[in-house]
């Protein structure tokens, strides 16, 4: 009997499966008394780091058969974050523009947790384009970062717009009286 898992990605159930080999005639798994369900180290949720995971299957004993467990091996790989910034095109309000992260594909718990972001400068406030932004350290606060992949890219590009001014005149009558007028 082979106990087997396919790779799965942090936060996705292992399915644990059973191959066997030998049977005789017509007989398949159901003939076996006194098989066992197979064991992970790793459960679904674990708060545990992504990696390699034993799965075993106890040595039980069968009227008809010697068995032979050849026990496997789970993979649990780090699953993959993505980043979102809230513009890229702002408009000049005099004040810093509100430009920001958000990191999101985590599972379990840990959709629960604070996130908390630290980036390499404050936000520009001044009209120009070609600012860039760069978020320097995430920080899971609660959880295991050990368990993702953070976005290779960090970083973002943006500009200010010059803000927009309507005049507007107005016609004004003056009669001349020979002194200066504003």
């Amino acid at each position: 009997i082979y106990v087997k898992a396919d790779a799965i990605t942090y936060g996705e159930a292992p399915v644990i499966k059973l191959e066997y080999e030998g049977f005789v005639g017509t007989d398949d798994s159901t003939k076996l008394i006194n098989l066992t369900t197979p064991v992970s180290e790793y459960a679904q949720w674990d708060d545990v780091d992504s990696g390699v995971f034993a799965i075993t299957l106890e040595q039980f004993l069968d009227n008809n058969y010697n068995i032979n467990i050849v026990n496997g091996e789970l993979t649990v790989n780090k699953k993959q974050l993505t980043i979102d910034w809230s513009g890229s095109v702002f408009t000049y309000t005099g004040t810093p523009v509100d430009i920001y992260a958000t990191i999101s594909g985590f599972v379990g718990l840990d959709t629960s947790r604070q996130v908390v972001l630290t980036y390499d400068k404050a936000a520009e406030s001044l009209a120009g384009s070609d600012y860039t932004r760069t978020v320097t350290n995430v920080e899971l606060v609660g959880g295991n970062l050990d368990n993702y992949i953070l976005p290779a890219n960090m970083t973002t590009t943006y500009s200010i717009g010059k803000q927009k001014i309507n005049l507007t005149l107005t016609e004004s009558t003056i009669d001349y009286n020979g002194e200066l007028h504003s």
